[in-house]
């Protein structure tokens, strides 16, 4: 009857020890995952939106020293990925979030989303550009849930981004910009900042920034009126949102409710006031 006893229990404690090993914490490597080794080449987070592609000079511990281009950088294993071999497939589905050799001959691995996997071409988009490629399944590192979590949040930001930048602010037709009056004017491509009209030239202004920024020839078509107060934003509608500094840039934001509210790129909200926004279409 012991020895019975003892057997049920070295088969339940073996069993128990087999479930333990697949237990994995959130960003450790999983045991099937071939851990990168002093010599070899590996694919480590390097921003928020990409990895780069470096050698192993040491490991201590759960720590990695790579070597990336002319310096030397130390990752949490959590961090670091094994660089894919020709001819292994990769088991990936649409939706995912991939580390992912765009450009061929660099040593970057763009953030992207997984948009179809058929056999050996899986398409991605890369969460920064927005644009795809289809690449071969050395090109591709499926990443850690917590790294897929922070390429998911910075995707919705992209997206967000893209969206409000699509639309544009326009200013009343009947509005004609004058020589010392205060305008919102888009310094850059979706940049838009306080200035001030210096003098006008034809269908071009001269635009005196606030600190010590450079003055600008813009084109008119590149100003709006400083806002003043009026009718809220319409719900789901974009705007740009005045910042908290007379010299700071003006935000892209999408109006999330009746009485004000808006949401940013970063998820956060806050409610404007008539004269605190301009309305994008």
């Amino acid at each position: 009857m012991n020895k019975l006893w003892l057997i049920i229990l070295t088969s339940v404690f073996s069993m128990a020890c087999g479930a333990s090993g697949g237990i994995t914490q959130p960003g450790a490597t999983t045991a099937a995952e071939a851990k990168p080794k002093p010599g070899e080449t590996a694919i480590f987070k390097v921003s928020r939106e990409g990895f780069g592609e470096g050698i192993i000079e040491g490991v201590t511990g759960a720590q990695y020293v790579i070597r990336y281009g002319d310096s030397t950088v130390v990752k949490e294993e959590s961090d670091v990925y094994a660089l894919p071999k020709g001819g292994t497939a990769k088991s990936v589905k649409a939706g995912e979030m991939v580390a992912a050799k765009i450009e061929s001959g660099g040593k970057y691995w763009a953030g992207a989303e997984v948009v179809s996997a058929n056999g050996d071409v899986i398409e991605v988009r890369d969460l920064y550009r927005g644009t795809t490629a289809n690449l071969a399944p050395d090109k591709i590192v499926a990443v850690r849930p917590a790294a897929a979590a922070d390429l998911q949040k910075l995707k919705a930001e992209y997206d967000f981004k893209r969206r409000a930048n699509s639309a544009r602010p326009r200013a009343d037709a009947a509005w004609k910009p004058k020589p010392g009056e205060r305008v919102v004017a888009e310094w850059s491509a979706n940049s838009w900042w306080n200035g001030t009209i210096g003098a006008i030239k034809g269908d071009r202004a001269v635009i005196k920034w606030g600190s010590n920024f450079k003055d600008s020839e813009l084109g008119v078509d590149r100003l709006m009126p400083y806002p003043k107060a009026g009718a809220l934003p319409a719900a789901d509608s974009y705007v740009l949102v005045k910042p908290d500094s007379d010299n700071g840039q003006w935000f892209y934001a999408q109006v999330t409710g009746g009485a004000g509210e808006v949401k940013f790129p970063d998820g956060k909200t806050r409610t404007v006031k008539p004269g605190e926004f301009i309305a994008l279409n």
